[in-house]
């Protein structure tokens, strides 16, 4: 059995591990850029803006891809390292 020298894995264990560790950094971004997008958009003008089509795609996006990936989740299953 092959060791990870990034996690003192397992390979297969730590690439879980590695993937959980990008897929968290990517939605903790996407939840980032979402909240600027709302402070923007409360900022501005009322009424439907260019933007609102590419956050409603954003937001449903990260929906479905980040809600396995939100910290406390993680935390709870027991795989943040």
């Amino acid at each position: 059995m092959f060791i990870s020298s990034a996690y003192s894995l397992p390979y297969p264990l730590a690439a879980l591990y590695e993937y959980q560790s990008i897929m968290g950094r990517a939605c903790q971004n996407d939840s980032k850029r979402l909240a600027i997008m709302r402070e923007r958009s409360n900022l501005g003008s009322l009424g439907r803006s260019p933007a609102s089509d590419s956050y409603g795609k954003l937001e449903k996006s990260y929906r479905s891809r980040c809600q396995l990936f939100d910290s406390t989740n993680l935390r709870a299953s027991g795989l943040s390292h």
